[in-house]
């Protein structure tokens, strides 16, 4: 079948592409609804369609459906400036996919850019709510700004392993596994966290300092084999639980050449808390160690 025909089938009454040639780009039509633009192609998975583009946009589409556009393996740009929700898998495994703008998006599905190995940077001004493994595997990924979210879901960021740069002022939760692999980020400071998650930082190799303001809690193994990871920060002057003994194994805080900081008033009852107690030599007053522990929020 030529690609000719295919596209004729496809748009059948909806001219739900409109130019569709070897190299070029996609334009989808305003007055079509994406929801339609999703169904047509789900239905040609293993068309040349997908085969063939490699940039789409729209200034009018709202909504984008789950695996919209999912293997498109040659899409390099995705530009949808109105779209306020994307669907699961929408963006899955577009081996290429390089730049999107999607500045109005409030949510977004699971998996939605899983395995875009070429995706560097994204800012998501709006968004305030995601699906899992958002961006598992991103491996390219460096640079990733969430000025509006308040949890950030299992898997977001895992096996992102070029990641160095986040931003997440507002976030309260990190759920288990969020940055497990993020093999490149050395520093992390969460100004509104309260909550780690189970293995949130697994195997942060890179990761040497850990500032959290706000946290309250720490899961099981949220920073197991941070082999670097020789500062942990704790500002508030409410205890942290720490749910288990684990949660620094593989750390040179297990290894006693790590410490963790926090307020002169709380140290004493660190040192003597349920399981805190296993990492009493450890602790550190914030005030007396300006050098780690000052000028940062």
């Amino acid at each position: 079948m030529s690609i000719q025909t295919e596209l004729t089938r496809l748009t059948n009454g909806k001219a739900a592409i409109k130019t569709a040639i070897e190299g070029q780009d996609v334009n989808v039509p305003n007055e079509t609804l994406l929801d339609g633009m999703a169904s047509l192609i789900e239905r040609t998975r293993n068309s040349m369609i997908r085969r063939i583009i490699t940039k789409i946009s729209n200034d009018s589409v709202t909504k984008i459906g789950s695996y919209a556009f999912y293997t498109c393996y040659e899409l390099t740009t995705a530009d949808f400036p109105a779209v306020t929700n994307i669907g699961d898998s929408a963006f899955g495994r577009c081996h290429k996919l390089t730049t999107v703008n999607f500045p109005a998006v409030e949510g977004i599905g699971s998996s939605i850019f899983f395995d875009c190995p070429e995706l560097t940077t994204v800012d998501f001004p709006l968004v305030i709510v995601t699906g899992d493994s958002v961006f598992w595997n991103c491996s390219a990924l460096t640079t990733v700004n969430f000025p509006a979210l308040n949890v950030i879901r299992p898997s977001t960021f895992r096996k992102c392993s070029a990641l160095t740069t986040i931003n997440f002022p507002v976030a309260k939760k990190i759920e288990s596994g969020a940055f497990e692999n993020c093999s490149a980020l050395t520093t992390v400071n969460f100004p509104a966290l309260t909550n780690i998650g189970i293995y949130a930082f697994q195997n942060c190799s890179a990761l040497t300092t850990a500032d959290f303001p706000a946290v309250t809690s720490i899961d099981n193994g949220a920073f197991y084999n941070c082999s670097a990871l020789t500062a942990l920060i704790l500002r508030s002057e409410t205890m942290a639980v720490l749910k288990y003994t684990k949660a620094f194994d593989g750390t040179p805080i297990e290894s006693g050449t790590g410490y963790i900081y926090v307020p002169a008033a709380l140290i004493d009852s660190y040192k003597t808390a349920t399981n805190w107690t296993t990492y009493a030599d450890q602790f550190r007053t914030i005030e007396d160690y300006p050098d780690i522990c000052g000028g940062v929020e």
